[in-house]
Formats: C-alpha cells, sequence, structure tokens
C-alpha cells in the first residue's frame, strides 16, 4: 500500500492542462461521488500531480485541499473508455466538421471578438495569440481551434457581416448558410456529451445565444429545446469541475481564466433564462464558490498588467453582478416558496424589495462615469453609453420585476373554483346544491376587505405612482434605442422582451381600444353632448376597425405583411397624436373614429390572421393566449389616464400612451411575418361571393350579433357607474375590472374551444353572457357590489367574442383564403359595430338617462347571437353532439 498512499504531499506540483492533452477525457470527482476525494488526498502523486491506475489516472488539481476548499481531484481517462459509452448509445465518431465549413475567414474572427467577445467572452485570447480585443487572429491560431467552436463562432459572427465591406460584399451575394451551421454545432453537441471538454461548453454558450433570423428556424428564445440545452451545459460544467474556484488548480494561466469566465458565462444565462421563463434555475447558490470576475481573468500571457485587460472585461464584469441581483430576485421574490408567503402580504413584499432595489442602485452607482454623471441614464432618450444596449435592458428589467412583484400584492387573489372530477359530472347538479357557499357572510367579508384595504391604501397608492415611474423609464429608455442599438449583439433572453412588446400592441392595444375615455370625454371637452352623439366616435373606430378587413384580408393573402403593418403603424400613431389636440367633436371623431379606426384595421387583421398561418392543432389557444394582452392593454392604459391626467392633463396621458405605442408597432413590424407564400393568384379584391357559401353566411351572421351586442357593456359602464352616483375613480377603475377578467377569459376560451370545439364554446360563453346582462346587470341598479361582480363575470365569459370569433372563420374556409374570408366577415360585423353603439346611446337619451333600456337591448343581442351561433354550428358541424 506504500506505493499507492503517502501520508505527505508533495511540495511541489509542475503546472499542467487539463483541456489539452491528446487522447485523454476528465471529469471531476464530486464530494460524495464514489471515488472519495478524501481518500484520494492521501495517494502519491507524481510532479504533475498525477496517480497513474489502468485505463482511468487520478489527477490532483494542485493547490488544494485548503482549510476553505474540499480536496478537488479529477479522473483521467483514455478516450476509448469514454467512445464506449457512445458505441452503446448508437452514436459513431463525428467526423471532423471543417470539411463541412468554408475555408476560415480572418475578418469573420475579427467580428466576433469585437461584437459577442465582451459580452460572452468564451475563447482564450492566449491561445489565439491576441493582444487586444479587436485584433486579427493567424490562420494558423483558426485552424488550431476545434470545429464545432470555429462553427459556433462563424454562426455568431455572421450577423455582424455587414460591418466589414469585405464581408459585406462576400455575403450579400450569397446568403451564409445559418440554419446549415448551427445544425452542425447542435448535431456535435449532442453526439459528444458522453466525451466532455472544454470546447463543447464554449460552442454550447454560442448556440444558446445564437441568432435567430429564418423565419421557419426551429429555435426560438423561450423553447423547451434552449432551455434542456441549458440544462445540459450546466451539467457538462459540473463534470468538469467550473463550478469549483481553480485560481490555486495546477493549470496554466489561461485555462484557469477561460474556466471561470465560462462558468460565469453560464451563469448568466442560466440566471436570467430561469427569471425570464419562470423555471427554477439549474444552478444552486451551495454548489459553487468561484469568485466574481476580475481584470486579471482577461489578461493574455503577453500582458502583466490586469489593468490593460479593463475594457475588455468591463460589460461582462457588469453583467455577472447584474445576475447576481437576478438570482437575488427570482429566489427573493418568485421562488415558489416566496411567491406562496409574500402573494397579499404588503409590508413582507416591502421589506423583501427594499433591499433588492438598493442592490441595483448600487449596482447602477458602481458604473463609470460619463460626463460627470453614470453611464446608465434611462430618462435620457437617445443617450448611448459604453456598454451594450443588452445591459441596459436587463437593468431595467429587473427594476420591472421588482415592482411587478410589489404591485401583486395591491389586489387579493379569489378563491379557487370547486373541483369536480369529471367521472361525477352525472351528480354534479347534487354536489353543488349541497355545498354551502356561505353567501350570508358576503357583507361582512366585503368590509373586512375594505378595511384591510384602507388602512395601507397610502402605500398601495405609492406602489402605483412608482411603478408607474419605473414604466415611464422603460420607454423612455426604448424609445431612445437607435438604428446601431439593434445592429448589437443582444442576449438570447432579450429575445423575450421585444415578442412581448410586438404583442402587447399588434394583437391586443388596436384590437382593444380604450373606451375610459369616453367617460374622460364626456365629462370635460364634450361635457354637453348627447350619449349617442359620443357614442359615434367609438363606433366608428370600431366600424372601420372592421369594415377595412374586406380589402386587408385579401391583400394580406397577397402580398407581404409589411405592406400593412407600416402604414398603419404610422397612421395609429398619427391618430394618437391628433386625439391629444382634440378639442371639438368633429375632432375626436375624425383623429379616433376615422384615422384611427382605419390604421388600426391595417394592424388588427393581419395580425390575426398570421396566427392563422402558424398553428393548426391550437390555433384557438393561440388566439385567445394572444388576446389575453387585449385586457393587460384595457387594464395598463385606463390607469395611465387615471393617474397622469390630474397631473400632466388628458393630453399628455395620450400622447404617453402614443409613445408606447410607437415603440411596439416598430418592433411589431420588424417580428411579424407570414408563414405562407403570397397568394397574388386570387386577387386583393373584396370576396363578397363567399356569402354564397351557408355555413359561412351564419357565421358572418353570428359574428355582426355578437359584435354588435359586446361593445355596448364595454362603452357604456363607466357612463352607467357615473349616472348612478359612483365616483370618478370607482366608475374608471371598472373599466381596468373588466379588463383583468377578460385576460383569462380570452386565454381559457381558447383552451376550451381546442378541448371542446370553437362552435360550442362560442354558444356556451353568449349563454353565459345573456344571463349575466339581462339577470345581474339588469336588476344591479347601480349597486356597486353586483356592478363590479358583473363586470368581471361579463368581461370573463365575453373574451371568447374577441378571441374565438375569428377561429370560427377558420373552421369554415381554407387556411389559403383565411385572411380573405376573415376580413369579409368582419366588415360585415363592422355595421353592428358601428350602429350598436350609437343605438344604445339613443335609447340612453330617448329614456331620460335611464340604462335599462339599454341593458336589454344589449341581452336581446346576445341571445339572438347565441341563436346564430347555434344555427352555424348545426350547418357547418352537423346536429349532432361533436367537437366543432
Amino acid at each position: 500500500m506504500d506505493d499507492i498512499f503517502s501520508n505527505q504531499a508533495p511540495p511541489t506540483q509542475i503546472s499542467q492542462s487539463l483541456d489539452n492533452v491528446e487522447d485523454h477525457l476528465y471529469q471531476l470527482s464530486g464530494a460524495s461521488s464514489d471515488a472519495d476525494p478524501w481518500l484520494l488526498r492521501h495517494c502519491k502523486f507524481d510532479d504533475y500531480g498525477v496517480r497513474r491506475l489502468f485505463k482511468v489516472h487520478i489527477r490532483n488539481a494542485g493547490g488544494v485541499p485548503t482549510r476553505e476548499k474540499i480536496p478537488a481531484h479529477f479522473l483521467v481517462g483514455e478516450r476509448v473508455v469514454y467512445d464506449a459509452a457512445r458505441h452503446e448509445a448508437g452514436i459513431d465518431r463525428h467526423h471532423d466538421l471543417r470539411t463541412e465549413l468554408a475555408s476560415p475567414e480572418l475578418k469573420v474572427a475579427s467580428r466576433f471578438m469585437k461584437r459577442v467577445y465582451p459580452l460572452v467572452p468564451v475563447l482564450s485570447r492566449s491561445g489565439m495569440n491576441l493582444d487586444a480585443v479587436h485584433g486579427l487572429p493567424s490562420l494558423e491560431d483558426l485552424n488550431g481551434i476545434p470545429a464545432h467552436l470555429l462553427a459556433a463562432i462563424y454562426g455568431s459572427a455572421l450577423p455582424f457581416a455587414s460591418e466589414d465591406s469585405f464581408l459585406y460584399l462576400m455575403t450579400s451575394h450569397e446568403k451564409p448558410p445559418m440554419s446549415k451551421i448551427w445544425f452542425m454545432v447542435y448535431k456535435f453537441i449532442c453526439e459528444n456529451i458522453h466525451s466532455p471538454r472544454l470546447s463543447l461548453i464554449q460552442a454550447s454558450i454560442l448556440y444558446i445565444h445564437r441568432h435567430v433570423e429564418d423565419e421557419h428556424s426551429y429555435g426560438v428564445a423561450d423553447t423547451a429545446s434552449v432551455w434542456s440545452i441549458i440544462g445540459m451545459t450546466v451539467g457538462l460544467a459540473h463534470s468538469l469541475g467550473l463550478n469549483l474556484e481553480c485560481r490555486l488548480f495546477g493549470l496554466p494561466h489561461e485555462e484557469k481564466s477561460l474556466r471561470r469566465r465560462l462558468w460565469w458565462a453560464l451563469y448568466i444565462e442560466d440566471k436570467w433564462a430561469s427569471l425570464l421563463f419562470g423555471r427554477p434555475p439549474y444552478i444552486r447558490s451551495s454548489e459553487w464558490d468561484v469568485s466574481e470576475p476580475d481584470d486579471s481573468d482577461f489578461v493574455t500571457t503577453s500582458e502583466r498588467d490586469p489593468r490593460s485587460a479593463a475594457d475588455v472585461s468591463i460589460s461582462f464584469r457588469h453583467m455577472a453582478s447584474l445576475a447576481v441581483i437576478a438570482e437575488s430576485i427570482q429566489d427573493g421574490l418568485y421562488s415558489l416558496r416566496a411567491s406562496q408567503k409574500l402573494s397579499e402580504d404588503i409590508p413582507a413584499s416591502v421589506a423583501a424589495a427594499k433591499p433588492l432595489l438598493q442592490s441595483l442602485s448600487a449596482w447602477r452607482e458602481s458604473l463609470p462615469l460619463v460626463g460627470g454623471h453614470h453611464s446608465l441614464r434611462e430618462t435620457a432618450a437617445g443617450t448611448q453609453g459604453p456598454f451594450p444596449a443588452t445591459i441596459y435592458q436587463g437593468y431595467l428589467t429587473l427594476l420591472v420585476y421588482i415592482w411587478r412583484a410589489l404591485l401583486r400584492t395591491t389586489v387579493r387573489s379569489t378563491d379557487p373554483p370547486v373541483v369536480i372530477h369529471v367521472d361525477d359530472l352525472p351528480e354534479s347538479a347534487n354536489l353543488l346544491r349541497d355545498v354551502d357557499w356561505g353567501l350570508h357572510l358576503l357583507p361582512d367579508l366585503n368590509i373586512e376587505v375594505q378595511e384591510s384595504r384602507g388602512v395601507q391604501s397610502g402605500i398601495v397608492k405609492d406602489l402605483y405612482e412608482a411603478a408607474l415611474t419605473c414604466g415611464s423609464n422603460v420607454l423612455d429608455f426604448l424609445s431612445g434605442l437607435d438604428s446601431h442599438a439593434f445592429h448589437e449583439f443582444w442576449y438570447s433572453w432579450s429575445r423575450k422582451s421585444f415578442a412581448t412588446i410586438s404583442n402587447f400592441l399588434t394583437l391586443l392595444l388596436v384590437q382593444a381600444p380604450d373606451f375610459s375615455e369616453a367617460a374622460w370625454i364626456a365629462e370635460h371637452d364634450l361635457n354637453n353632448a348627447s350619449e349617442s352623439k359620443i357614442g359615434w366616435i367609438f363606433s366608428c373606430y370600431a366600424f372601420f376597425l372592421y369594415f377595412g378587413g374586406a380589402q386587408v384580408g385579401p391583400i394580406f393573402d397577397a402580398y407581404d405583411i409589411r405592406v400593412l403593418l407600416i402604414p398603419g403603424s404610422i397612421g395609429f400613431i398619427l391618430s394618437m397624436f391628433f386625439l391629444s389636440l382634440s378639442t371639438d367633436f368633429y375632432q375626436y371623431l375624425l383623429s379616433y373614429g376615422v384615422l384611427g379606426g382605419v390604421s388600426a384595421s391595417l394592424l388588427f387583421n393581419p395580425s390575426l390572421a398570421a396566427i392563422g398561418h402558424w398553428f393548426q392543432k391550437r390555433r384557438a389557444f393561440a388566439t385567445g393566449l394572444a388576446c389575453t394582452a387585449g385586457g393587460l392593454a384595457g387594464i395598463a392604459f385606463p390607469l395611465i389616464i387615471l393617474f397622469v391626467s390630474p397631473r400632466l392633463g388628458f393630453a399628455w396621458a395620450i400622447r404617453i400612451i402614443a409613445f408606447a405605442c410607437l415603440v411596439c408597432l416598430v418592433v411589431a413590424c420588424i417580428s411579424l411575418r407570414k408563414r405562407l407564400p403570397n397568394n397574388k393568384q386570387a386577387g386583393a379584391s373584396i370576396d363578397l361571393r363567399a356569402l354564397a357559401d351557408l355555413s359561412f353566411a351564419t357565421t358572418t351572421l353570428s359574428v355582426f350579433l355578437i359584435e354588435f351586442a359586446v361593445f355596448i357593456p364595454y362603452t357604456y359602464i363607466v357612463s352607467y357607474a357615473l349616472r348612478h352616483g359612483f365616483e370618478i375613480r370607482q366608475a374608471q377603475m371598472l373599466n381596468v375590472f373588466l379588463n383583468i377578467g377578460a385576460v383569462p377569459g380570452r386565454a381559457l376560451s381558447g383552451y376550451a374551444a381546442d378541448r371542446f370545439g370553437t362552435f360550442n364554446t362560442m354558444c356556451v360563453t353568449a349563454a353565459a353572457c345573456t344571463l349575466f346582462i339581462l339577470g345581474l346587470w339588469l336588476t344591479a341598479d347601480g349597486n356597486q357590489a353586483k356592478t363590479t361582480t358583473f363586470v368581471i363575470l361579463f368581461g370573463f365569459w365575453s373574451g371568447a367574442a374577441i378571441s374565438l370569433t375569428p377561429v370560427c372563420v377558420s373552421r369554415v374556409c381554407k387556411i389559403e383564403d383565411y385572411g380573405k374570408r376573415n376580413g369579409t366577415a368582419f366588415f360585415a360585423a363592422s355595421f353592428g359595430a358601428l350602429v350598436g353603439v350609437p343605438i344604445s346611446g339613443a335609447i340612453v337619451d330617448g329614456s331620460g338617462g335611464n340604462y335599462m333600456g339599454l341593458i336589454i337591448f344589449a341581452g336581446v343581442l346576445y341571445a339572438l347571437a347565441l341563436l346564430t351561433f347555434t344555427i352555424a354550428r348545426g350547418i357547418a358541424g352537423g346536429w349532432k353532439t361533436c367537437l366543432f
């Protein structure tokens, strides 16, 4: 045993690379592994820290153990040992990827070092003999890079080829095969997980951050495959011991620096992806001890002074420290235990958020000074600091997450529904009769809730005002982004936030015009106008929104989607600007009713039609999920008007909304795409001949009636409340509650439609809305509790009228004609939207301000819509019970 074990450690150990040993691979022997590291520390090691056995050897990391560190040993084996696992899995040795690539271009590597390396420093500058981050490596150095890593470098750098005149000319005539390059990288990663090296970690990190520009690409920022690749890469990193502090290891300096940078690059992606995807992180804080990166991790073998690497390391170091704060935010505010504890506890949430806000403030103060100020100036639109825009976005995103967690405490969650097992459905009626609902306790419960909220009303008000300030700062930053910012490198998770912004406007904001403006206009500039006259403003908006569909739909089928989005975006922003300047009735009518409606039609119809292109099996759920943001818009914009108007005036409240629309529309024009090719043979004219199809005609009639009915409560609920003595703020909050109910209603109606049938779901929701209008709203008589209950219930059940009507149209037409048929259907529905609101206003005026006639009128319309949907369902899907 004496030839194997020793009581003394060798006095010295020669530094030697782990990753560059020919035909050998290695993995860490963990603290609880079968190869006990506390036993291995007693082994005799040679001058290189190696204890040679048969085919698997033990490599002492060197420099450990210390009092703070556990013993660190690596099991080093010949490649044939690891290849055995590959053969068992049926994987052949991968051929050299270099044969699949074009000749290495030095300028491509230069683009990578300039654009990608400062934020994802996964390469070794020493290994490429680079002293400057913008330098050019030699061809010999590039040939020494593993082919799969070289392919990842190509894929990461080619999106910036336009910055180099030579690369621009080379790529302008023949598009680089980006999908093929990344597929080669992905295939190599999957086939070599049995034999990991640092180059595999490097390629995996670059693959996670790949630039997705092909509309048919399988990779997007938030797919399950990307999340799985992050988890796999974290597992490989643990196998190679990257989670251990390696500064004392007996390894070359450049290899230790690379290991530390790789760990922090992976840590950044894990923390941001887990926060934005809402999933538990793969990296646990108790399982790693790598200190934060500093300038010494970026020096090359020819550089001696760490200060020489400060310009190279500054972006990555600040992003790493920001990721640490992101982990604290997720753990302290959004983990399962934290959410359960803080969701309705305002004081505890504030206490948890304060240190996080202080950490963000300290991070901001640590930034370098530019012109006497810290470089991150989120309130100065257009200001470009020394950091890429993705870091600025990260800082503001964390602020948003903190304020979002604080605001969730201001509204109590409702009690969960009674769950009935599907096998118990025949007895469900008896079960519901036997349940003690405790309705006699509602008045007392209502008083308790009001009192508990009243004590903290000042805190809630301050939270909302601070959150609005945060939102204003975010809008200022986004509106200040110029074209140069969008040509920078962005982290992969950045795409998720831009996708959210795009969805917020194009599929939701334009679809849900802010009817709370009607109450404001009636109380101010048009206080002498009648209800029916004011209603014409919003009915014209709805009319042109749907009327334009008859022409917009065929144009969508025949031409590129941006032919509609760009002029629609310009017109909508102009309409909001002119609305803020309006004072007379005709100005409101022309700016919002006409120009706003026409512009919205150019955005609304192609946005919905584009969803139909990309989804077949889950089309209803996808449409419903997208339409949930309409409820979010209906929540956000009334609050902006409600809180900003008293301070800055109604005009500036509208302009703030317009600025938000401008940013969102720019992103929408960039991101929205069609899947099917342009069908110019079908023409771009109105297709009224489609009404000869009986199933399509009855479906169109159903859409006409439900669009006739649905806008009546949305438009007049606020004025109804004011007429019955509600305070102005209470009345306008009804519109917010209406949209709070609409958010889950639109999503769940889509899910129900996919499971039970689109027309079946429409019939059920139409019946429910009829019941609530005639049974609850009609009997409310101005009672605040009943009115609020009606608003929330109607918002929930009426969501299908917004999200499922396009899906109903798609069920009675071919997908290639969907744009044209959808436009034709809403062309007919536009006349219902045009006359529905003014007729309802005329009923109120003719009744001397009594709203009973309006409510009955809305209920009858919904009942007729129920009848026609039932008939349409029978004609199109048959009269037997089925999923249709």
